[in-house]
């Protein structure tokens, strides 16, 4: 259920879960341009334009959107924008002009600060009553508990900002080495119901 990225950023998953389905239905819905970042091939991109919705597909790597671009149906193309670029450094919308923000599985692989300036940027993004779907690999995921969730636990209770920060991946999860890079990211619900409230 999962095909790895061109450029080492993990794999697009190609099942929906219910976060994925719930910005596909409020995207149907929505008056404004919505926006998933971070789409890699586009399956997410795909159901949004078959559900009616408009979205603007970003993402890293050109040669994924390449492929988003030949495996869309004409008919759906007037409803798809594309944007390559590296968020949140190179992506930039006008205020309050989206709908609705999906970012899956990508923000795990960036830092705190920049972070913490991508979240800022969404909520300045984000029409009146617009929502982020947001999804991250969490230190209780199968492949990392074992090696990590109690440093995990450590570094929270001694107060560590970014507790999640993981620069060994490869040993801790050899088994994801072909397609991601040693960096990685987690949170857990907790980390984030304190961080997000911060930026809207």
């Amino acid at each position: 259920d999962e095909i790895p990225t061109m450029n080492r950023m993990g794999y697009m998953k190609i099942d929906l879960d219910e976060f994925s389905q719930e910005f596909i239905d409020y995207s149907s819905v929505s008056n404004n341009l919505v926006l998933e970042l971070g789409c890699a091939y586009g399956f997410v991109v795909q159901k949004v334009l078959e559900a009616g919705g408009k979205i603007i597909a970003s993402d890293l790597s050109r040669e994924h959107l390449t492929v988003l671009l030949k495996n869309t149906p004409k008919q759906f193309l007037k409803n798809l924008y594309i944007l390559p670029g590296s968020f949140p450094h190179e992506i930039n919308f006008p205020k309050e002009s989206l709908s609705a923000v999906l970012t899956s599985r990508m923000l795990h692989f960036l830092d705190g600060e920049t972070i913490e300036n991508g979240l800022e940027k969404i909520c300045n993004w984000l029409a009146p009553k617009g929502k982020l779907f947001f999804t991250s690999v969490t230190p209780y995921h199968a492949a990392l508990r074992d090696n990590f969730l109690e440093k995990y636990q450590t570094r929270v209770l001694s107060g560590e900002k970014w507790p999640g920060v993981i620069e060994n991946q490869w040993e801790i999860n050899p088994a994801h080495k072909e397609y991601v890079e040693p960096y990685l990211h987690v949170f857990d619900a907790p980390q984030l119901e304190e961080l997000l409230p911060k930026y809207g």
